[in-house]
């Protein structure tokens, strides 16, 4: 997952038909989880300093910067878990490249990876299940998926809802 950058939610859902829903979502977590790490890693390890040479007289960098530091690297690092439209990988290496602490980064993406993971690894076992097995899905699995996703969809727009929170605050 760090060097090939297969979309996330197909890996869960391949896991989830493998594996079940329940160990196909902690199968999911663990392998993006440590996946997210060594990218962060190995971005923090070899380009942040050449980066940070080239961007730190630019004044939405340093903002990103202070922006990282403290709790708000925890922040941003959770919400762009949540939101399925980042790109997992390259977040992952963008984020090695900003302020933000290891332990921030690690829990962030930890805690904001759970949602989609439960998801896409139930969706996984229950629609691939059916048509491996040439069977309609029950009403319940039905149902399931359909708050499932509706639930995803929601608190994939968490993030906006924030940004949008933020910038009335701050206009005048």
């Amino acid at each position: 997952l760090i060097f090939i950058a297969a979309p996330r939610w197909m890996v869960i859902a391949a896991l989830g038909v493998a594996f079940g829903a329940w160990w196909g979502f902690w199968f999911a977590m663990l392998a993006a989880w440590v996946a997210s790490l060594a990218a962060f890693g190995a971005t923090r390890g070899v380009l942040r300093e050449v980066i940070r040479a080239r961007l730190s007289h630019r004044s939405w960098f340093a903002s990103l910067e202070n922006a990282m530091r403290g709790g708000g690297g925890l922040k941003i690092s959770f919400l762009l878990r949540l939101n399925p439209l980042v790109h997992f990988t390259i977040s992952s290496w963008a984020l090695g490249l900003t302020a933000v602490s290891f332990s921030s980064y690690a829990l962030g993406t930890l805690l904001g990876m759970i949602p989609m993971s439960a998801v896409f690894a139930y969706a996984g076992e229950t629609v691939g299940c059916a048509l491996l097995d040439d069977t309609p899905l029950p009403p319940a699995s039905k149902m399931g998926l359909f708050l499932g996703l509706g639930a995803l969809t929601v608190v994939s727009l968490i993030p906006f809802l924030v940004s949008w929170l933020r910038r009335r605050r701050l206009a005048p």
